[in-house]
């Protein structure tokens, strides 16, 4: 049965009509929604205190760019909401409001703009076509705004409630369109849409695209969740691992990885090492130690150390270098090359005077290290 003042409002919408009218921005109001807003424009008090203080009716349409502080009629939008307000509370020059979305209306004509507006409204009709398809996909809606609802999208527990226990194609599609994540101009174009049908169908595969969205942030939430716990056990094992490997070596014992690593500091410390070079390879030394055995670079790390503990670097070799033989085998083994071959023999036979100048007591300088010759 239709209350007293749903009566009223039909009769008003009946003809054209005269209410106040608020601008708001970046926010649209759909019919049979309940909306709580803040306003603090000097215009928007002046409407919300009239309206209040007469059958508490306004309409409420979107400015087309949010950042004009002091729109004019061509500002807005043509399509708006004829409201009720439910419930006003005036705070620190704000008033606060909770605002009932009763009607699609078109506005006629602005009629005063000074000290708020007042427009000229009527009703925009709206169509709605039963058919087992409307049905099918008023059921589909009602099961995607639970799932995105579980998916962890943010839904008043009262209106989710409200569409699960079942209402009107019409409140259904305008209630699941105030939910979903649109820029304004978008929710306007679906309040404009005369037919609850096609609004619907507009509803519905935009409710499909945000819950793939959440679907997919939460698969990515997951993912790294698991791979965070996966990081963290694995630092508990390790550490919970060096405490036994300590705890074993007071009693006298060592952990497998812990032999290994005084094995290979030993071989670096027999291998008689240039300082520079000891130096880092302890370092590396130190950094295989850290390091998870899981880790693919402890593979590479101790190759490393295992080519360097077998690098020659204290011993030596008897220099029976014959000049002779030596150009007989580079022009046999490398063909061309005649710089690259002639500084090599070069160097060999530096390195034959500086034995034959050695022998003669002259000094060498210890600080020099070995050669290296680079071919480019």
């Amino acid at each position: 049965m239709a209350t007293l003042s749903s009566i009223k409002i039909q009769q008003k919408l009946s003809r054209e009509t005269r209410v106040p009218l608020v601008a708001l921005r970046d926010v649209i109001i759909f019919p049979l929604t309940e909306v709580p807003l803040t306003f603090g424009r000097v215009k928007s008090n002046a409407a919300i205190s009239a309206a209040f203080k007469s059958d508490k009716m306004i309409c409420f349409v979107c400015q087309k760019n949010s950042r004009t502080e002091m729109p004019s009629s061509e500002d807005l939008y043509s399509i708006g909401t004829l409201a009720t307000i439910e419930h006003l509370i005036e705070s620190n020059g704000n008033i606060h409001a909770l605002i009932k979305g009763i009607k699609r209306v078109r506005i006629q004509q602005v009629l005063q703009s000074e000290p708020y507006f007042i427009a000229s409204v009527v009703e925009e009709e709206e169509e709605t076509t039963e058919t087992d398809e409307l049905k099918a996909l008023a059921k589909h809606i009602t099961e995607q705004v639970q799932k995105i609802f579980n998916l962890g999208k943010s839904i008043d527990v009262m209106i989710l409630m409200k569409l699960l226990s079942g209402v009107s194609p019409a409140e259904l599609t305008n209630q699941t369109a105030s939910i979903l994540d649109l820029k304004p101009a978008d929710k306007q174009l679906l309040l404009e849409i005369s037919s609850i049908n096609e609004r619907l169908e507009r509803v519905a595969g935009r409710l499909s695209y945000e819950m793939k969205i959440l679907e997919l942030e939460r698969n990515i939430a997951n993912k790294t969740q698991a791979r965070f716990d996966k990081g963290m056990r694995e630092a508990i094992l390790r550490e919970r691992k060096r405490t036994i490997e300590k705890e074993l070596g007071e009693l006298g014992m060592e952990g497998e990885d812990e032999k290994e690593i005084k094995d290979l500091k030993e071989k670096i410390i027999k291998a008689h090492m240039p300082g520079e070079v000891e130096k880092k390879t302890l370092e590396e030394l130190n950094r295989l130690r850290k390091m998870s055995p899981n880790n693919p670079e402890a593979g590479y790390i101790r190759t490393y150390l295992d080519w360097l503990i077998a690098m020659p670097w204290s011993i030596e070799s008897p220099n029976n270098v014959s000049l002779t033989k030596a150009k007989k085998v580079l022009n046999q083994d490398h063909y061309g090359l005649e710089k690259v071959k002639e500084r090599i023999l070069e160097y060999l036979a530096v390195m034959q005077l500086k034995e034959k100048n050695k022998k003669a007591g002259e000094q060498e300088d210890g600080n020099r290290g070995p050669t290296i010759l680079c071919f480019i």
